[in-house]
């Protein structure tokens, strides 16, 4: 029998007075009606039970008559003992047998069991209220452990937060049945988990796995869960003091500490622990462990010999395809003369929206490797840089094959790559993946905006080149425009290098709708023609390197189909001055837009401009930097303005650095990093005016 102290009296002060009740509680309240336990005064706190003990609620619904017999009302086998006996297997005979003797129990025995019946019966706020009440109550009685015990449990159960005063829980746990102990041990770890309070939690985890011999692999689990949240190597030291004597503990504590060190990029100490628990026997007899702690290591090794100076590029230098070569050559010249620019100590380079402070970070090595558009050499391209050049970061590829191969080894490897691919999915591989070219989508974005906005276009039109580049930004162009409450009034594609666009125009202008015959002949006699009909306010053409040629051709259709005072909006593709006399000549109101804009009037994208003319204007036919030389450019020098700050020089710093980069004002732009790793710029709307690609913003 457990017994009442003095300690209840002390460690009561500090509760509240819930609810004001008298001694003779039990015996003064009224009697249980005939709907209960499932419904009272308390049956909306008892709502918010978990679904299955609602559902266990509704299977113990019952009638009052059925609990109460006018036969052997006061039998002598039912007492207090074996009331509480038949509660957990059969709470419903508990119920019957605790209303026939309940005016023969003391107050507080009532009480307890009411309290007891109530929560098996799930009905947890009433549970709560009548704890409570207990507790401001009965504060010696030998139940007041169980009170309270049922008090927190209830609180818990309604996904409140229990409530663990300290004298009151120390005092009551310990005179509870052990696995009560237990549970309340269990909830109140995880009451100062959610609180915050990883110290208090993990204490009170371990007295719980000290009581319960029986569910210690549950218990253990749930200590190492709890251990591998740990942020904080001071804390693991502390808890490695105190709990060590413990096997499981002690056996994962090296672990737990190897991930401290990895997720603060302590390299060194990481490596020295790994090669420490690979030459541990036990190790070896696991080969799944064995098998991580060696691609940790090759991990380690690669970060730690990294060199913030080296940086890989990888690209189709050995092919022969004229698109590829073509690509490759604009992007060297934009790596070239970044190179350059950082020789002649160009400090603007470096310059980013943070305010951390830079260090000369010294001659930029770039190691080049070629893809050989063959996804196996891209692979193992990076594996070459990273465990043999020891780069720091990799630039490209270029095409989305070799562009996701070369992402997923450098992903495996952790080591940061940003890709020059126009395959917006490239990032998406993984967090040490990045993008950095033209994006569609954000192209459409603006310039369905600029066209809702400025032109009061509602209405629109796509003519688009049948390639998958046509495609996708005929979709994204759809889509924005959907989203942003237009309507597309139709899409029609053409095939590239077609001779005419007749068959086009006629179709979304009306001129091959059906007239009738009689219609026909009224139109023949008065020497009328069929006139175009136009539905729709603005008409989009995205064009790409292959289908430029064919904007020069379709667009002198424009006079005949009397079109020419619509709004026509571009993509990147229109900002090529090979295009430029055309447009000017048919069309009064055009909108395109890029994120590069070599006429800007920055002084960033000037120099840039005229360092490119310094160098290559003696090539044949030189037309000025094009989007991949800028792109290129400003990848890496923003590469370089971040790891000329030490505490970026390594992979993880430098994968988080560009993650957490405000802004890196580049020749295309404002350049952030969304959190999937695709580059985020403002683009710039444009138009021709007097023969010049101009900005409308």
């Amino acid at each position: 029998m457990i017994c009442g102290t003095a300690a209840w009296g002390q460690s009561i002060l500090s509760m509240p007075k819930w609810i004001e009740s008298g001694v003779q509680f039990a015996h003064t309240m009224a009697p249980l009606s005939a709907d209960f336990p499932f419904e009272s005064s308390d049956s909306e706190s008892d709502r918010n039970a978990a679904p299955e003990d609602e559902l266990l609620l509704k299977e113990k619904q019952f009638t009052y008559d059925s609990f109460i017999s006018d036969e052997d009302p006061f039998p002598e086998d039912i007492n207090f003992l074996s009331v509480k006996a038949s509660l957990k297997d059969n709470p419903q005979k508990a119920l019957a047998e605790f209303l026939k003797i309940r005016d023969s129990l003391s107050p507080d025995e009532a009480l307890i069991l009411e309290i007891e019946i109530s929560y098996h019966w799930g009905q947890f706020g009433r549970t709560e209220n009548l704890s409570s009440r207990f507790m401001d109550t009965y504060l010696e009685s030998r139940f007041f452990p169980y009170a309270y015990y049922y008090y927190n449990k209830s609180l818990s159960l309604q996904q409140k937060f229990p409530t663990s005063q300290q004298e009151i829980f120390e005092s009551a746990v310990i005179q509870l049945p052990l696995e009560y102990q237990a549970d309340l041990f269990q909830m109140f770890a995880h009451t100062a988990l959610a609180g915050g309070e990883v110290r208090k939690a993990i204490r009170l985890f371990f007295r719980r796995y000290e009581m319960q011999p029986d569910k210690t692999k549950a218990s253990s689990e749930e200590i190492l869960s709890v251990l591998s949240e740990l942020g904080s190597l001071e804390l693991l030291k502390s808890i490695e003091e105190e709990y060590s004597r413990f096997e499981f503990v002690s056996l994962e504590l090296p672990y737990l500490r190897l991930k401290l060190y990895l997720e603060h990029s302590d390299y060194s100490p990481a490596l020295e622990l790994v090669k420490n628990l690979l030459s541990h026997s036990n190790v070896h007899s696991d080969s799944e462990r064995f098998e991580k702690l060696s691609e940790i290591e090759k991990k380690l090794l690669i970060a730690t010999q990294a060199n913030p100076r080296r940086i890989g590029v990888i690209l189709p230098l050995s092919s022969d395809i004229p698109q590829a070569v073509q690509l490759t050559q604009e992007v060297l010249e934009g790596l070239r003369l970044s190179v350059l620019a950082l020789e002649e100590e160009d400090s603007s380079i470096l310059k980013t929206s943070d305010s951390d402070e830079h260090e000369k970070l010294g001659p930029i090595e770039l190691i080049l490797r070629d893809s050989e558009l063959d996804p196996e050499v891209s692979a193992q391209a990076v594996q070459e840089l990273a465990e043999d050049e020891h780069v720091i970061a990799i630039i490209g590829p270029l095409v989305r094959k070799t562009s996701e191969a070369a992402a997923q080894e450098a992903q495996r490897l952790q080591v940061p790559l940003i890709s020059l691919s126009l395959t917006s999915s490239i990032p998406d591989i993984g967090s040490y993946i990045f993008r950095n070219n033209q994006s569609w989508e954000q192209e459409m974005r603006a310039l369905v905006r600029y066209a809702f906005d400025y032109k009061n276009a509602r209405r629109f039109l796509i003519l688009y080149p049948r390639t998958n580049q046509g495609n996708s930004k005929m979709s994204f162009f759809w889509d924005e425009v959907k989203r942003l409450g237009g309507t597309v009034v139709g899409g029609e594609g053409f095939e590239l290098g077609q001779n005419t666009f007749i068959q086009q125009f006629e179709k979304f202008t009306g001129m091959d709708r059906y007239l009738p015959e009689d219609e026909k002949k009224i139109m023949n006699e008065f020497e009328e023609k069929l006139q175009p009909l136009h539905n729709f306010d603005a008409l989009f053409i995205p064009v790409d390197r292959n289908s430029i040629d064919d904007l020069n051709v379709l667009l002198p259709y424009l006079a005949f189909y009397k079109m020419n005072d619509l709004v026509f909006l571009g993509d990147s593709g229109w900002n090529d001055y090979s295009v430029v006399s055309a447009i000017e000549k048919h069309v009064q109101d055009s909108v395109f837009v890029d994120s590069f804009f070599k006429q800007n009037s920055q002084t960033h994208v000037q120099r840039f401009v005229r360092l490119h003319e310094r160098f290559f204007f003696t090539h044949l036919n030189y037309r000025g930097p094009s989007s991949y030389s800028a792109y290129s450019y400003d990848t890496l020098n923003l590469l370089v303005s971040l790891l000329s700050s030490p505490k970026n020089q390594s992979h993880l710093a430098l994968q988080k650095a560009l993650l957490n980069m405000d802004s890196y004002l580049g020749v295309t732009g404002i350049i952030t990093f969304l959190v999937n790793g695709e580059a985020h710029r403002e683009m710039k709307l444009l138009t021709v005016q007097s023969g010049k690609i101009i900005s409308v913003n």
